[in-house]
């Protein structure tokens, strides 16, 4: 991880992300889809992926008594089968962070580190 914006070291991240614009899909009355996110009764939008090249430095520090103020979106892929026939299905599984070193420290182990 770079340890200040002036390091020149560059990462590329690539973000799934539940969007609206993107072929939004129908539900049923109390249906829940596994790969999207709800967005009004009876509809959802699907998770896709963008590719960034960014760097953010984002305070995710809680104060004493703060909520949650971060939250880590991590692709799963679902396990070939009959819900996952063409071997292409993913979702996202979300993470509730109270502090950066959270987020660092699942990174470190991520890639071995």
């Amino acid at each position: 991880m770079p340890d200040s914006p002036r390091d020149s070291v560059q990462f590329i991240e690539c973000s799934p992300s539940s969007c609206p614009r993107a072929l939004p899909g129908a539900l049923q009355l109390g249906e829940v889809r596994k790969y999207g996110t709800t967005i009004a009764p009876g509809l959802y939008a699907p998770v896709h992926q963008h590719f960034f090249v960014a760097r953010m430095d984002m305070a995710v520090d809680c104060k004493p008594g703060e909520a949650y103020t971060q939250v880590e979106a991590d692709v799963k892929v679902e396990e070939p089968g009959k819900d996952n026939v063409h071997n292409n299905t993913f979702y996202t599984q979300e993470t509730l962070n109270h502090k950066q070193c959270g987020i660092v420290i699942r990174y470190l182990l991520a890639i071995g580190s």
